[in-house]
């Protein structure tokens, strides 16, 4: 066997200890090995995220706007633009994607929601 000294680097340290403050991380120690070539790598710590009633109605709010500017972009009312999103799991999209998404300027993340439908299958460009 040889034996090497391994240096990682914690990339979400602060979120781990906030939640070690709050008692979601156990007390006793765990146990890890870690066996691996590369020439690097990282570990998360995976830490329980807050959803908040104003996060959820955020994301509710930017999803209606992506609709309404959708339909108004494609000369549609809401309800064929809502259909067509959702058929094309634009509506999908944006929920996995809305940490990211909703930082772009907002005509950059309706081009992306149009071309992640044309992907999905739709016809409007």
């Amino acid at each position: 066997k040889i034996g090497i000294s391994l240096i990682f680097y914690l990339q979400n340290g602060i979120e781990y200890m906030k939640e070690k403050q709050l008692g979601f991380i156990p007390i006793q120690g765990t146990s890890v090995t870690f066996s691996a070539l590369a020439e690097s790598g990282k570990i998360l710590f995976l830490c329980k995220k807050v959803i908040s009633m104003s996060n959820i109605r955020d994301k509710v709010e930017f999803i209606a706007a992506m609709i309404d500017a959708f339909a108004q972009r494609n000369s549609l009312n809401k309800q064929q633009a809502y259909r067509y999103i959702r058929r094309f799991h634009g509506i999908d999209f944006l929920e996995q994607h809305y940490e990211a998404i909703h930082t772009l300027d907002f005509k950059e993340a309706l081009s992306y929601l149009t071309l992640y439908c044309q992907r999905q299958g739709g016809a409007i460009a």
